[in-house]
């Protein structure tokens, strides 16, 4: 496969899932794991352990012409990972 170094880049300019990406371009996604784990190595940017981050949220003002329950909170990680937290939250 050309230049699998490069694969990382490709991955993020696609702006597609790593899941998504390995099958559009015929990648297992444990050969995409391990090149892109290496680059991160390389460049110095492996971080060790899990990390939490308090995310703190303003109630939302009920406006009446807007649906509450169509809107969500959506947070979407550099791998490409997306957490999709639909509105309103429950008490």
């Amino acid at each position: 496969m050309a230049n699998l170094r490069d694969i990382t880049s490709r991955w993020h300019r696609s702006g597609l899932t790593q899941r998504a990406f390995c099958t559009r371009e015929g990648i297992k996604l444990s050969t995409f794991t391990y090149w892109r784990s290496k680059k991160l190595r390389e460049a110095g940017e492996v971080h060790s352990g899990a990390a939490f981050t308090e995310v703190r949220l303003d109630p939302l003002p009920a406006l009446a012409s807007e649906r509450v329950a169509d809107r969500s909170i959506e947070i979407r990680y550099p791998d490409g990972t997306l957490i999709r937290i639909p509105l309103p939250l429950p008490a």
